[in-house]
């Protein structure tokens, strides 16, 4: 194979360059290159940016690894790369609906290994059992608990005395039934094992950080309302 022909576009720096590299030029040579060519224009540190492999809708999706070379990822003459700031803003908030905590984080890395990041910022030791949660996919737990709330409005503790007993029953019933079938498999879990961007998450959108796996109940602190809450 002869030599690569790339265009490199960089949004932060405002601009597109044709490049050549040779097919077996590791990731981080090419990314001393391009910075060599365009680093006038950019303000933080070079280790701090990284190669995106452009697919055929445009979108950046693969975060090329600085040890690979560009021919490990099928890199075409006539490609397109993306030099970008690895540095992102995740913002992340608990399931108590506390106030939502704006984190740095290196999204060219997977999730899993954000979430020693994560729960580091929230002040939880236990990393290996959270995981983050997009919104949406807790609009089920939103309805569940909408429909308690209407329950009890409609038993309330003052009915008299049988009344209250009967409802109290079905209530529980009711909310018996809601909990075996509002289960995890409803909840729309981060891949850890996929970046941010290969899931598509804005840095704008929040995630909710929330307790996937219990390994053991001691890791909980029974004094931290946060852990008490996920």
């Amino acid at each position: 194979m002869g030599v690569l022909t790339l265009t490199i576009v960089c949004h932060e720096a405002g601009v597109s360059k044709t490049v050549q590299f040779e097919p077996q030029t590791v990731v981080q040579d090419a990314c001393r290159v391009i910075r060599e060519k365009i680093g006038k224009n950019l303000y933080d540190q070079p280790e701090n940016y990284g190669l995106l492999k452009v697919v055929d809708d445009n979108q950046a999706v693969v975060w090329m690894d600085k040890g690979r070379t560009l021919e490990y990822y099928l890199v075409r003459n006539g490609d397109t790369l993306e030099y970008r700031n690895k540095i992102r803003t995740l913002k992340v908030r608990t399931m108590d609906g506390g106030a939502v905590k704006t984190i740095q984080v290196d999204e060219s890395q997977p999730v899993s290994q954000l979430m020693v990041t994560v729960c580091s910022k929230m002040g939880i030791a236990n990393h290996d059992e959270y995981s983050l949660v997009r919104a949406g996919g807790l609009q089920n737990g939103k309805d569940f608990k909408q429909s308690n709330t209407s329950l009890n409005a409609q038993y309330p503790k003052e009915s008299s005395g049988f009344m209250n007993t009967i409802g109290r029953k079905k209530e529980k019933k009711i909310q018996q039934l809601r909990a075996k079938l509002h289960t995890d498999e409803e909840i729309q879990w981060i891949d850890h094992a996929k970046t941010l961007r290969e899931q598509g998450i804005p840095e704008d959108e929040e995630l909710i950080l929330r307790r996937k796996f219990f390994f053991s109940d001691t890791n909980v602190d029974t004094r931290d309302p946060v852990q008490l809450n996920l």
